[in-house]
């Protein structure tokens, strides 16, 4: 990151563990100021130089318009975008699944990603 003025934005999904965690991390070692949104309080990122936590559902569409308008007051915009919020397929096999189960792994792993980029991309026109 040569010759900017301020560090790049960086909102990571799904920030309290496994790759999100690592990625937090990641970014913030590279010189990014990064958003790290979890549903759960992230472990692990209080500790780490140049994050800050936000809880946040990525399933619920005023939750990231929220957030993540707050994270763009905070630190004058969002630079970067990782979604690594997901659910596994969960505990039951597929033919055992209850219709709430599928509605929440879907809203997370399918509409989450989805309502973030609006989110965070307010004039894309994708």
């Amino acid at each position: 990151m040569t010759g900017q003025e301020s560090p790049r934005v960086a909102v990571v999904t799904g920030a309290a563990g496994g790759l999100g965690q690592a990625v937090v991390r990641r970014l913030a070692t590279d010189g990014f100021t990064v958003a790290a949104l979890d549903v759960a309080e992230p472990d692990g990122t209080g500790d780490v130089a140049g994050a800050r936590s936000w809880r946040c559902d990525v399933s619920d569409l005023a939750a990231t318009r929220r957030t993540v308008g707050e994270v763009a007051e905070t630190y004058g915009g969002v630079d970067v975008l990782v979604n690594s919020a997901g659910l596994l397929s969960g505990r039951a096999p597929l033919m055992e699944a209850t219709p709430e189960e599928l509605h929440r792994f879907f809203a997370v792993n399918a509409v989450g990603p989805l309502l973030m980029v609006q989110a965070c991309v307010p004039d894309a026109r994708l």
